[in-house]
């Protein structure tokens, strides 16, 4: 109807920065898996908290993980790492209290489909009729699982690997030195993590007219 996932409040590496509530419909973890006739995230979450069946990781054949990447592991800072899992922060059903729950997931959603506003109190959604260009505006990006598949080396700038929301920051180089976005228009490209830097007013803006749009408002700075 328009209207585009929501991202969450935050990037779910901190108690004060969760992604939301973990059952809530909306968000894009729970929302893509239904649209695409799956369970949402948080019924897999719930189902292996209750004895059920595990979590998909790595080498498990699931949406939501990419069939090259390796179990996560953690970055500078903020990430824990259980067996392969990030553990990552969202809220309890009543929204009151921070809950830490497995994940493993190879994709991120672009944060920069908002400007860029991290709101802790929002669940402001965002209407695909707000966007001209969408087969240059990434919703979806392919993220790094691991320190240690990032080329040139994961830099102190980017604290942490267990992110919900993420940007160019966090893309991943596992295929060849790049990886894949899924655009709004349902169209998926590859690129190569330089090809993503090079942007002409980077580092200030990584936006690409003709290319990637990471930041869609107007005159908006991509940070």
């Amino acid at each position: 109807k328009d209207i585009l996932p929501w991202e969450g409040y935050a990037e779910g590496d901190r108690p004060i920065r969760s992604v939301g509530i973990w059952e809530e419909p909306s968000v894009w973890f729970n929302s893509c898996l239904t649209y695409a006739g799956l369970p949402a995230y948080s019924k897999l979450q719930l189902a292996e908290m209750g004895g059920g069946k595990p979590l998909p990781r790595d080498g498990d054949q699931h949406l939501m993980v990419c069939p090259d990447a390796n179990p996560a592991a953690s970055g500078p800072k903020d990430d824990l790492v259980v067996d392969g899992y990030f553990m990552m922060w969202g809220l309890t059903a009543d929204g009151l209290h921070p809950e830490r729950r497995k994940t493993y997931w190879s994709y991120g959603y672009n944060t920069q489909l908002d400007e860029g506003v991290e709101d802790r109190h929002s669940s402001r959604r965002v209407s695909l009729g707000n966007f001209k260009r969408i087969c240059e505006i990434p919703i979806l990006v392919e993220k790094i699982m691991r320190p240690d598949e990032y080329d040139p080396p994961y830099g102190p700038f980017m604290s942490s690997v267990c992110q919900s929301e993420v940007s160019w920051h966090e893309f991943t180089t596992r295929h060849n030195k790049g990886g894949h976005l899924l655009f709004l228009d349902n169209h998926v490209a590859y690129f190569t993590l330089q090809q993503i830097l090079n942007a002409p007013r980077a580092p200030d803006d990584y936006n690409q007219p003709g290319k990637v749009i990471w930041n869609p408002a107007p005159g908006g700075v991509s940070r």
